[in-house]
């Protein structure tokens, strides 16, 4: 299979991309259910992360007092609110996992079913609206991750092992990983944040991403060692040869994990979430397929023929669906306001339209009467039992205003 792939994309023009087959260590064609059990738990995490983010919104809402402006108690006093914290840990945990089953390049861009979750419970749960677009990057993403999995499963990965890892380490293009990421985050932190950091989300977010390859690089490692249920082995934390690297990775996972948390903040603090959400995560899988692809070699033929355009195609969906959208429902549940307040009016409108429409001279006095005029201004403008209506009018228009606007009210 892998070898007609690559016939395939030399005679479709690919061979000029700096991809070709994988050779470092002992590639193999991994396990399809593996592949797909790291599916289904990406899923599964998406589908928590989702969730439980919801309910600490649902939370935050319930407990803010439109009176005061604030929160009516403190929200770490919220039963609901911890079992929300725990049961997002706990998806972030399957998340981890699925990296013990899949490789990093099917796993990270699948971080966008999170978007897909959160469209549909924004609609049914929070009563949001679904627009047009919303429909066209939910197409996007499923086109996208149908061509992640398709290219992924099956397709030749590396075993993450202590041997392999030690090849890791000792290769060339591991140490251009690294370099790479300090020489963009340098270049973030130092040109780029001073000038540009108040005015774009994108700043903070890409050094968010900087640190996130390495988390997801990290996360790899340390999934792929420990034992059942995952596919390594426990001895690895204990061994000679193997507790340098499961210590090591672990380290590694917490402290770029908090750097990427605190850089995230920066941008959430600073922006909406709108403009975060699909910046961040166009950023985020970017680095994760490059941290696979340096660290581990799993881009390879013939999985990147797929894994790119629908690596695209799911980043594109997630900016149909997630770009600016607070401002979309804000401007529609405006105009949804601006219409419920103009209905009374205009129904008191076609109201006296037919009551005028229907009435004669002679009933004049009574609708001059139901304006509450004064009774001079009500003799004026009726001319008594015989006044024109002309001079009723003229008098109706002069009188109205000093009576606060009747004239308008008629």
């Amino acid at each position: 299979s892998a070898s007609m792939w690559s016939n395939t994309s030399t005679a479709l023009g690919f061979s000029w991309l700096p991809v070709g087959e994988c050779t470092r260590g002992e590639h193999h064609s991994q396990s399809s259910l593996d592949a797909l059990v790291g599916f289904g738990l990406v899923g599964a995490a998406s589908a928590g992360i989702c969730i439980t983010l919801n309910v600490q919104k649902l939370v935050h809402n319930r407990n803010y007092d439109p009176v005061t402006g604030r929160q009516s108690i403190h929200f770490t006093r919220i039963p609901l609110w911890w079992a929300a914290v725990i049961a997002n840990g706990l998806s972030e945990l399957v998340n981890l996992a699925a990296l013990g089953f899949a490789p990093a390049t099917l796993v990270a861009p699948l971080g966008c079913l999170s978007v897909v979750f959160n469209a549909f419970t924004a609609v049914f749960w929070l009563r949001e609206p679904f627009f047009k677009r919303d429909l066209l990057g939910l197409a996007l993403i499923s086109a996208g991750v149908s061509c992640i999995v398709m290219g992924q499963v099956g397709s030749p990965a590396p075993p993450i092992t202590v041997p392999y890892l030690r090849e890791v380490v000792a290769s060339s293009s591991f140490y251009l990983y690294l370099a790479s990421l300090a020489a963009f985050l340098a270049l973030l932190v130092l040109w780029a944040q001073p000038r540009f950091a108040r005015r774009f989300a994108w700043v903070y977010l890409a050094e968010s991403a900087v640190f996130g390859s390495a988390t997801t690089a990290a996360a790899r490692a340390f999934a792929s060692l420990c034992g059942p249920p995952l596919t390594g082995d426990w001895a690895n934390a204990t061994s000679r040869e193997g507790w340098p690297f499961f210590w090591g990775s672990l380290l590694l996972l917490l402290l770029t994990a908090v750097g990427s948390l605190l850089t995230q903040n920066q941008a959430m603090v600073r922006f909406s979430n709108s403009e975060v959400v699909p910046l961040y995560f166009c950023f985020f899988s970017v680095g994760g397929v490059y941290g696979a692809a340096l660290a581990y070699d799993e881009l390879c033929w013939p999985g990147v023929l797929l894994l790119l355009p629908g690596l695209a195609l799911c980043i594109g969906g997630v900016f149909c669906i997630s770009y600016r959208r607070e401002a979309r429902v804000a401007r529609l549940r405006a105009a949804a306001g601006a219409r419920e307040e103009a209905r009374p009016l205009a129904r008191s409108c076609i109201s006296a339209t037919h009551s005028a429409s229907s009435l004669s001279i002679g009933s004049v006095p009574s609708v001059v009467s139901s304006l509450s005029l004064p009774p001079g201004a009500a003799a004026a403008a009726t001319g008594g039992n015989n006044g024109g209506s002309g001079t009723g009018a003229a008098l109706l228009a002069d009188s109205a205003p000093d009576e606060g606007g009747a004239s308008s009210r008629a």
